[in-house]
Order: C-alpha cells, then structure tokens, then sequence
C-alpha cells in the first residue's frame, strides 16, 4: 500500500465525487493526499467535490476496466483497525488475474486460524477495486459476497483473467503500449537498468505513440513543427533487469493548444507488475524556434490532440 504524504489534518481537506463506469456509478473519496474510500454507487447526503487525485483515480479505475492497467499507481490511506489494515495490506499482493481464498490470506499474515476474521475485513474494505478484495473467493472456489453484487465480481475476475491470457492490452482508444526489452548495455554490475535509461524509454515510447496517432516526428519536422520537451520526470516503483520487457503505455493528461503534457506507466510485460511512471511536458515551436500555438500548424492535429485527451478524461 502506498503511504499517504504526510500532513496535519488542517493541510487535509475531504472530497468525494460521484463517477460513471462501465460496471454503474462508483464514488470516490479523498482526504486531500490519499484515496480514503472508493465505493459503489452514489454518496448520499454529503458535499461532491472534484479534485485531481480524484479525478486521477477515477481515470485508473476506467483505464483498469478498459483493459489497459493492469496496476494503479496511487496514494491510499484506508480507515480500519490494525489487523484490517493488515488484511488490505495483503490483498494488494495478489497477482493481477490471480486470486486466494480466505484461509490463504488468515496464514500469509500469520494468523492460521483467523480465516472468518479475514472474510469480515474483506468484507469492510472501503477502498473497492483499488485494494482487490474482489480477487478473495471462498475455499470451495466460490465466488461468495461482494459489496457490488456477485455479478460485478465474477466480471471483474473475468476481466483480469481475460487480460492476462491475451497479453499486452491495448489502450482504451486502440493504442497498443510501446514494448522494450532491457539491453545489457542500460544495467549496472548487478544486471539492474540503471535509471537513467527510463527517460530514454519514454522517448522511445513518445516517438511510437505519435507515429500511432499518424503523426511521426519525421512528418512533424518535415512540415516544419517542433515539439521540444521543456520538462522531464520519473518515478522509480521496481528495478527492470538486463533481459526483461517492459510495455510503456502513453497517454495526453494535459492540453491546451501550446502546451503538451504525457504520462507514461512502465509496467513488466508478462507480469504487469508496474516498474515506473513518468511525465514530459512539451511546447510547439516553428523552425526558428519561436513557439506557436498548434492550430496554426494543423487544425487536423490539434483536434486529434484534444479528442485523444477527452477520450482519457474522467466524465
């Protein structure tokens, strides 16, 4: 489980909103750093707020249900008591497309015969999805209860066992992930890539999502487009080592006719296990290099740009 950022409880302010998907209406709650709940269907009798945590863990979740993340990446901080906790803190160590039972998951925490303790903290996960209590079945391999109903369960099982038998996922709008095999060159004495190789493969990554949209940096250039980067970062989630693939999914998170902002998610291609993400940021300029807005170049490309964004935005 990812640790909320710290603050004091003045520094945090509580928001949920209210989500549309594909399995019916999902609310999502934040204390300002973290994700504190995701539940099914709509808040009642409470204040609905957006932000852009929120909004950010609505666009995971669609993207999970679409098939194209397999892993989230975001900062959670569940309400419960220890030994809760303790139970959340091991669902989140099924493997994408496995699942355990009950008993499995009383001994992994070391408590052998606290199998019913384990099903009521299964059962009182605020967190849905985020935290897979989905994937716990009953030791018979049932499928037994589910906050949102057994059918949602046995989609959300389905869906992930789908996922996995057919490999990579494409994007939600057919984008297929950029794939990488580490070379031995890019490791350290220990075969671990050495981080800087990440930047290199989001490069490579931002070179084939492009040539994917019908828009190569050779057709850019050519007509006279520049797109530099003005802003680069990575955050390291696990260590790729010298041989392994990896699939880097793209996606536009920010657009607004000059300015150009692309998340990456660095995920291990057998496992889906996630290894990085990371953001560029980028301007548009002529060949003298003074910045323009996109229009002026492509009205074509500029209404690409802005619909692939609102295809990736939460409702």
């Amino acid at each position: 489980m990812t640790k909320a950022e710290k603050g004091t409880p003045n520094q945090r302010e509580n928001s949920g909103f209210v989500y549309d998907t594909e399995i019916g209406k999902i609310t999502v709650e934040s204390d300002g750093a973290s994700i504190t709940a995701v539940r099914f269907g709509t808040a009642a009798g409470r204040e609905l707020r957006r932000t852009a945590l929120i909004d950010r863990a609505a666009r995971e979740i669609r993207e999970y249900l679409a098939g194209a993340r397999t892993h989230f990446d975001l900062p959670l901080s569940p309400a419960g008591t220890a030994f809760q906790k303790c139970v959340w803190e091991a669902l989140q160590t099924i493997p994408y497309g496995e699942t355990r039972n009950y008993q499995q998951i009383a001994e992994q925490i070391g408590c052998p015969h606290g199998s019913r303790a384990v099903g009521m903290a299964n059962h009182k996960n605020p967190i849905a999805i985020l935290i897979p209590c989905h994937r716990v079945i009953g030791s018979d391999g049932s499928l037994v209860g589910y906050a949102a109903g057994l059918p949602i369960k046995e989609r959300l099982l389905a869906l992930e066992k789908g996922q996995t038998q057919k490999g990579a996922a494409t994007e939600p709008d057919g984008i297929v992930p950029y794939q990488r095999r580490a070379h031995y060159y890019e490791t350290d004495q220990m075969g671990i890539v050495h981080h800087s190789n990440y930047i290199r493969w989001m490069e490579e990554a931002r070179l084939d999502f492009l040539e994917q949209l019908g828009w190569g940096y050779e057709k850019l250039e050519s007509g006279g487009l520049l797109v530099p980067v003005i802003a680069v970062s990575c955050r390291y989630k696990s260590p790729v080592r010298f041989g392994e693939t990896v699939c880097i999914s793209v996606a536009i998170s920010s657009y607004q006719g000059t300015r150009l902002s692309l998340d990456y998610l660095i995920t291990d291609q057998p496992t889906g296990h996630l290894r990085a993400t990371g953001r560029s940021e980028h301007c548009f300029c002529n060949r003298d290099g003074r910045p323009i807005r996109l229009r002026k170049f492509s009205q074509a490309l500029d209404k690409l740009l802005s619909d692939h964004l609102r295809r990736n935005e939460v409702p």
